[in-house]
């Protein structure tokens, strides 16, 4: 309540006039006896309320209420100034009763006493109101945000979760409550964040960032950015403040980012090394072809076994190297695609036919899982077949070198404007560090004369001429499995296109 004794607005206060009015009525019939007496009039007699003790005194306990409402206890003290200052002259002057003046001071003290208790009690009432609402402020700002707030014992015990903490990770709150917040923490991160934490428990109000993946209540792992708080020694809160805030679709795009630029780097190195190998294979294809034409010619002239031996190994040689520059010359796209409509899952099948007697003799399982209805894609048929058979050759190399025997699994699937075919196998896999270079020319895990490093290069090349994108995923042990992506482009699609041009 504004200060009476410095607030000049006091006086514009309704309040402060209902309350004077009160007094001035109160005054009123506190002097009304002396003021009929004065006029030599009979004093009325209104029973023991206005004879006994000046009872009637009691009505002043109203303004002091009053001001105690409103005013709190500065308006008590006034009003009962005020009350006293109406009461002296009467219990000097005028009344009849003996120590008048005492009994007036004992009335003025109830008064006060009465009056400030009232002001101290709603006082403190409007303090509690007051930090209610802060309270109830404070918490509907911490719940409509994004961030979550966990309050832990120095043991990791959860103390508090706010509601917020569902829409994040699917928790309840009270499902939270007594668990202990480690169980939560991806098993990579607890050293990190044990570390931490340790910090924050040993250090009193100091602040540690923090970064972890929580388990979402469905299984799923959401990255976690925050900043923990050590307020053990605050008697309100007694815990280790952690404020999260969810980054997941964040780190995704940052990863896809990532993805996409590994993409673009592999692909200006290909574009790179195809501008180079196209030059080379011009250069190396007219002796190699003068080499194959005299080694033919001088085995059909000989008769002599051992120089027929070296002659064969010649030719065999020059035609190797005959391959490899085929191989450069398809890898650097010289021959344009031949695209036609054609049905994906009838080129895995022809692929498959080519390569299933090595299949069942290298004893290798095959499993496909085609998607009925696949919509048919501008390719060019032998080029994908190409790329197809590469890669079922290389999942059969790769579980041959693992076991005699093995599982291939080929699905096909459509996927919004896409067709997606996946080649999964179970051999040894690729190892991580080897991941990202499998589509670069030349590169093979192979032993020396087993491969070119030419096979994914080309299927990348060609992929991408087509417009879609080949990329691996793989897990040492555990096996790989390549993706092939195709833009689906149908006759439909075509004739659509050219109503809008």
């Amino acid at each position: 309540m504004a200060d009476i004794r410095h607030d000049k607005a006091l006086w514009r206060n309704p309040h402060t006039w209902y309350i004077a009015a009160i007094i001035v009525g109160c005054s009123i019939f506190y002097y009304l006896g002396t003021i009929i007496a004065l006029t030599g009039w009979a004093v009325p007699q209104w029973g023991v309320f206005y004879t006994v003790y000046d009872l009637h005194r009691l009505l002043f306990v109203i303004p002091v209420l009053y001001a105690a409402y409103i005013f709190r206890v500065r308006g008590v003290i006034v009003t009962v100034l005020i009350s006293m200052l109406i009461f002296v002259p009467r219990a000097i002057f005028i009344s009849p009763y003996p120590q008048p003046l005492a009994r007036s001071l004992v009335f003025i003290g109830v008064f006060g006493v009465v009056g400030a208790l009232l002001a101290l009690l709603l006082d403190n009432m409007a303090k509690v109101e007051l930090l209610k609402r802060s309270e109830e402020r404070l918490r509907t700002l911490v719940e409509s945000g994004l961030d979550f707030l966990m309050i832990v014992n120095s043991d990791g015990t959860i103390r508090f979760a706010s509601l917020s903490i569902e829409r994040r990770l699917g928790y309840k709150p009270e499902e939270l409550i007594d668990k202990n917040a480690f169980e939560l923490i991806h098993q990579q991160d607890l050293p990190d964040f044990g570390d931490v934490f340790t910090e924050l428990v040993h250090n009193p109000g100091v602040s540690q960032r923090i970064e972890l993946r929580l388990q979402h209540k469905d299984g799923s792992w959401h990255a976690i950015e925050g900043v923990g708080r050590n307020l053990l020694n605050d008697p309100l809160v007694a815990g280790v403040v952690i404020n999260c805030h969810d980054v997941t679709e964040r780190k995704q795009a940052e990863e896809r980012e990532k993805q996409l630029q590994k993409e673009l780097n592999l692909a200006s190195r290909l574009a790179s090394v195809g501008r180079l190998a196209a030059g080379i294979a011009h250069e190396i294809n007219n002796p190699l072809t003068a080499i194959l034409g005299f080694s033919q010619r001088l085995l059909r002239k000989s008769t002599d076994a051992k120089v027929n031996r070296d002659l064969e190994i010649i030719r065999s040689e020059a035609q190797r190297a005959a391959n490899v520059v085929e191989n450069l010359l398809t890898f650097a796209r010289r021959r344009e695609p031949k695209k036609e409509y054609s049905d994906i899952n009838d080129i895995v099948q022809k692929a498959l036919q080519l390569r299933a007697y090595e299949l069942k003799t290298n004893n290798i399982e095959v499993v496909t899982d085609l998607a009925p209805s696949s919509p048919k894609a501008m390719v060019d048929f032998h080029q994908i077949q190409q790329v197809f058979l590469n890669l079922i050759l290389n999942a059969e190399q790769a579980m041959s070198e693992a076991s005699r025997g093995g599982k291939l699994t080929i699905k096909t699937q459509d996927i919004k404007d896409y067709i997606r075919i996946s080649f999964t196998d179970d051999g040894l896999g690729i190892p991580a560090e080897h991941l990202d270079k499998v589509f670069d020319p030349f590169f093979t895990t192979r032993g020396e004369g087993s491969g070119t490093g030419l096979g994914l290069s080309v299927c990348h090349g060609i992929v991408a001429e087509h417009g879609g994108r080949i990329y691996a995923r793989s897990k040492p042990g555990k096996g790989t499995t390549f993706f092939v992506e195709l833009p689906i482009t149908t006759e439909e699609m075509d004739k659509s296109k050219v109503v809008e041009e």
